[in-house]
């Protein structure tokens, strides 16, 4: 209520305020008139002059403007070819700029209150020629001034004058060029006139217009003020209340946002320091990439997998990291992204460390865009996968040996079938045949070349770890120096021979032959690829520690017998290391080698439980290094004595089963030249009716292990069955069912590997028949 009664009394002395600030500035207004005309007057002959100017310019730029020559109308004398002629006739003359500013001059004299007039210091028109006050401001824009105005009387009225300069423009040359100016001279001038009085007089009565439309609107603005604000003002007073009561209550709530704004901002804090030590520690690199390919941000498993710094890493794009090979593909993917083909794409690529190695890395993008769904930058989640593809490499390297194993055992299985009738029927022949004979010599060679062929297939099944080997507990340094020894005699001797044999206790469980094997077939491969040209051929023998922390092997922790061959010749690239524990697989020459030789080596060292690794260079050589468990028992057995003497034989009885009728025939020819009552069967199933019609009608069996329905262990416990202790040799091309061990634990007495060389029948036929 006190606010209402002072509005009450405001109100009027508001209205009072309102008219006595609108008579003050009508009065200052009025004071201020002639200072006003003449800048609105100065203003509109400014605007004029423009617009003349401009006018001219237009002109100019044509070169002037062609008219209808009407009747009294005069060519300009200044002119060489004012008129031209039209193909109907028609007579037209050329306005130039300055004859058409000053026609259009005269017009506006007669029509207009207005003139101006075009003058020079250098006249081609006397018409042109300036007043006294034009060529004072003539010689003034000469001296730098750019404007000169005049109020004067002209018949008892007040005339404005202004005055400013023309210059000497590339369009003038047409015409003023003979005058000598240059672009940018003063070439003359315009004058201006404008009525003053008259302008003035039209101002001044603008101005009581505008002094009563203020009064009327004040008047107005007065009354609505007083009957319909009055109103308002009471509104405001409750207003004023309730909003003194809505700012405490606003106070409050503020004081509560900022504690919630606090904690918020805490909370943001904590969860940005959560994120960058997320980001810093993660276990895999994560970076970011701009859309053109430089490298924003990046944490620190991204420095140690690429091997850079961040200041380094700062100056780099992703292409530079990258092979060569993998960038075309990278691109497309991160293309697909931009275009929103897909969000994110995880691929395998290579990238290049900072000392120039490759290593493998899996690599998941995303993009990021902004809030106006623009791209911003990529994310990079980058996790070294070098090891992952290593081991992957190792593993379908493996199965490809255990394939190529497989594949080389079914062979070997069916090769030996074909040379045991070979070399048994040869055997016999050489045995029945005098010597001296021209056929016993090519007997010799075909029963040398059948012997070989049986090495041959031994050699397969010894990369494919599928034979049983006969193995001794032995030192190891002694057969690698009793093997150097003979390998010094046919090295050529450009070669250089260093070696360095730990002989105290490379102790070893294996076959002494399979190590003579790989010595000699690591050295000759060393020296094979030194050439004619020579080089050093390395031989070191130590026992090494392993600890189960060493994953770049595929052996578990332990003792092993480390044999390392080395050579400086010309060495491999990655592509023929893959390959070269493949059967058959040989950079030599056709006819210098069988490339059965790192195969076999390669599956001697797994029957072993070894490891073989390989490191090479093109150009720098190769070594190759071996690890064989070292045996822990410190006693060495004495090697068994080799049985000697002539072939021996019998009259006993004999059942030979093999489904090959070529084979038992062969058979049943070495055993009845022993002396033996041999009786052939080449079904399993006929043989087992025969036995079980008489058990006690024969003395032993000869059976083959792979038969139709009744393979051999099948017959062979069908018999024991029947007859417990009957004795049983049982023969085999290869089988990965049955070894000489599995076959005497089921009451086998003999174990024979095909091809079967009479000798050896022979006494697996004795020994079994006398029970040793």
């Amino acid at each position: 209520m006190e606010l209402t009664q002072k509005v009450k009394y405001m109100i009027p002395i508001a209205g009072g305020a309102i008219l006595l600030l609108i008579l003050s500035c009508f009065m200052g207004l009025t004071i201020k008139q002639d200072e006003m005309i003449y800048e609105n007057i100065h203003l509109s002959a400014k605007r004029l002059f423009d617009s003349i100017v401009i006018t001219r310019r237009w002109n100019a730029s044509y070169g002037g403007v062609y008219v209808q020559k009407k009747k009294g109308m005069e060519s300009n004398p200044y002119l060489t070819h004012p008129d031209i002629i039209s193909d109907s006739g028609i007579v037209y003359t050329l306005k130039n700029p300055a004859l058409m500013t000053r026609e259009l001059s005269e017009i506006a004299a007669r029509w207009a209150d207005y003139r101006y007039h075009i003058t020079s210091l250098k006249l081609m028109n006397p018409k042109n020629s300036p007043d006294r006050w034009e060529h004072d401001s003539l010689e003034k824009f000469e001296q730098g001034v750019k404007e000169t105005t005049q109020l004067i009387d002209i018949k008892g009225e007040k005339v404005f004058r202004l005055m400013r300069p023309i210059f000497f423009e590339e369009s003038c040359s047409g015409c003023h060029l003979h005058q000598g100016y240059k672009i940018g001279d003063v070439r003359g001038g315009i004058s201006v006139d404008l009525p003053y009085d008259q302008i003035a007089k039209d101002l001044a009565a603008n101005r009581f217009k505008m002094l009563g439309l203020a009064l009327s609107i004040g008047f107005v603005f007065f009354s609505v003020f007083y009957f319909v604000i009055w109103k308002l003002v009471c509104e405001m007073s409750y207003l004023t209340t309730e909003l003194a009561f809505q700012k405490n209550k606003l106070e409050d709530l503020n004081s509560e946002l900022d504690k919630k704004v606090l904690d918020r901002t805490a909370e943001l804090k904590a969860s940005e320091e959560r994120f960058r030590t997320t980001f810093e520690n993660a276990g895999v690199g994560i970076c970011h990439t701009s859309t053109d390919g430089r490298l924003l941000r990046f944490n620190k498993q991204f420095c140690r997998i690429t091997g850079y710094t961040t200041d380094e890493l700062y100056r780099l794009k992703f292409e530079d990291i990258s092979h060569p090979q993998d960038i075309e593909e990278n691109l497309s993917q991160l293309q697909r992204l931009l275009s929103g083909e897909s969000e994110s794409f995880t691929i395998e690529k290579r990238y290049f460390r900072k000392d120039m190695s490759a290593i493998w890395v899996s690599v998941t993008v995303s993009l990021v865009k902004t809030i106006s769904n623009e791209p911003d930058y990529f994310i990079a989640v980058v996790e070294d996968i070098s090891e992952r593809r290593r081991l992957e490499a190792q593993l379908q390297q493996a199965r490809k040996m255990e394939a190529i194993g497989t594949l080389a055992g079914g062979v070997a299985h069916d090769f030996n079938n074909i040379l045991t009738p070979i070399i048994g029927y040869t055997e016999i022949l050489l045995g029945e045949m005098e010597s001296g004979r021209r056929e016993k010599f090519f007997l010799q060679e075909i029963f040398g070349a059948a012997r070989r062929a049986q090495d041959l297939v031994k050699q397969i099944l010894t990369f494919s770890r599928r034979t049983e080997c006969e193995k001794t507990v032995f030192n190891m340094a002694l057969i690698i120096k009793e093997s150097l020894k003979l390998l010094r005699a046919t090295i050529p001797s450009t070669i250089e021979f260093r070696q360095d044999i730990d002989s105290d206790d490379c102790i070893v469980k294996a076959d002494p032959t399979q190590i003579h094997q790989i010595i000699m077939n690591l050295c000759t491969n060393a020296f094979h690829a030194m050439g004619d040209n020579g080089g050093v051929l390395t031989v070191f023998l130590k026992i090494e520690e392993i600890s189960g922390q060493d994953t770049s092997l595929e052996v578990s922790s332990g003792r092993y017998v480390l044999l390392e061959v080395g050579d400086s010749g010309c060495g491999m690239n990655a592509e023929t290391i893959e390959r070269i524990y493949e059967p058959y697989f040989s950079t030599k020459p056709k006819g210098e080698g069988t490339g059965l030789g790192l195969a076999m080596v390669h599956g001697i060292v797994k029957s072993l439980g070894g490891y073989i690794s390989v490191y090479s260079e093109p150009g720098d050589g190769t070594v190759f290094r071996i690890y064989i468990p070292v045996h822990e028992s410190n006693s060495i057995p004495e090697n068994r004595k080799k049985v000697s003497g002539e072939i021996p034989g019998g009259s006993e009885r004999i059942m030979v089963v093999d489904d090959d009728a070529i084979i038992t025939s062969m058979i049943t020819t070495m055993l009845s030249g022993l002396g033996y009552k041999v009786i052939a069967e080449n079904s399993s199933t006929e043989a087992l009716s025969r036995f079980q019609s008489d058990p006690g009608a024969f003395d032993l069996v000869i059976t083959d292990m792979t038969m139709p329905k009744l393979t051999g262990i099948m017959l062979a416990q069908q018999l024991l069955a029947l007859r417990p202790q009957i004795p049983i040799i049982l023969c085999t091309g290869f089988s990965l069912q049955i070894n000489a061990e599995n076959a005497r634990a089921v009451g086998i007495r003999a174990f024979l590997t095909k091809p079967v060389l009479k000798k050896d029948l022979a006494l697996a036929v004795r020994q079994a028949l006398d029970g040793n």
